[in-house]
């Protein structure tokens, strides 16, 4: 990814632009970038790590996500749901702070509107503290 001679400096700047969050394997986090301000957990998050673990030498950290849904059987649709695994969660911004609620299709998390069903595997939170 660092084409045409980009300095390191302005690479992670371009980053920061085109994607959501970032992955931090050694500490099982996915950060979300500073000003997203929405956050599809299927596209952003899910589709994202599975990228990023099989770049590199990431697919050396444990599995930080699993996803179940879609077309079941007999025409039942499951929507997505996923689920953070291995002790992998979420941290945002601290302009972001302040959860509460129900996790839903849609949370809102105080300027930060995440789309889609995530849980905690072990039925926690999915926030870093």
């Amino acid at each position: 990814m660092l084409t045409n001679n980009i300095p390191p400096e302005e690479f992670w700047i371009l980053w920061d632009r085109f994607y959501k969050v970032t992955f931090s394997g050694e500490n099982k986090l996915i950060l979300v970038n500073p000003f997203v301000e929405k956050l599809s957990v299927k596209e952003d998050v899910y589709s994202e790590w599975k990228r990023w673990a099989n770049t590199g030498n990431n697919i050396r950290f444990e599995f930080a996500l699993r996803g179940v849904g879609g077309l079941v059987t007999n025409g039942v649709h499951v929507y997505p749901t996923f689920f953070l695994l291995n002790g992998w969660k979420i941290k945002v911004p601290v302009s972001h702070h302040s959860f509460c609620g129900r996790p839903s299709r849609q949370q809102q998390i105080s300027g930060l509107t995440i789309d889609g069903n995530i849980f905690s595997e072990d039925g926690g939170s999915i926030f870093a503290v």
